[in-house]
């Protein structure tokens, strides 16, 4: 699990799952982004709509490697050694866990978040179970 730039890991999630954690314009391009690699990627809306612009959105709408999960809460990453997958919550829902490679979490307000953990990565978190920050809405 690490801390790197998302869009210069993108590689390491071809044929893989991945989870991207917003709802802004940045968020929205990193899904768009690793649809170049990854099989599926979830992108995780903490609102019950996208915030991002009405093109960005309606592109990411439409893309078949990407499911949207509107009203959705990131709880927590999961895994000791790597990203094993996340927990979430939607509203008005159970709580769940979903199987993932990689998760990239955009904080509101249109900046990157350094939180970033992979499968791949070299350098371990501070503790296990990291939790997103509070701005994602949890």
């Amino acid at each position: 699990m690490a801390v790197p730039f998302p869009t210069d890991d993108g590689a390491f999630f071809r044929d893989q799952e991945v989870a991207v954690a917003g709802n802004n314009d940045e968020a929205v391009e990193e899904a768009l982004f690793l649809t170049r690699f990854a099989r599926r990627v979830h992108l995780l809306v903490p609102t019950p709509e996208l915030k991002a612009s009405p093109d960005l959105a309606a592109e990411v709408s439409q893309h078949p490697r990407v499911e949207i999960h509107l009203a959705t809460r990131l709880r927590e990453v999961m895994g000791e050694q790597q990203v094993e997958g996340v927990r979430v919550v939607p509203r008005g829902g159970e709580e769940q866990m979903m199987p993932m490679a990689g998760v990239f979490i955009y904080l509101q307000g249109g900046n990157q978040s350094p939180t970033f953990w992979t499968a791949t990565s070299r350098r371990r978190p501070p503790r296990a179970g990291l939790s997103p920050p509070s701005e994602m809405g949890t």
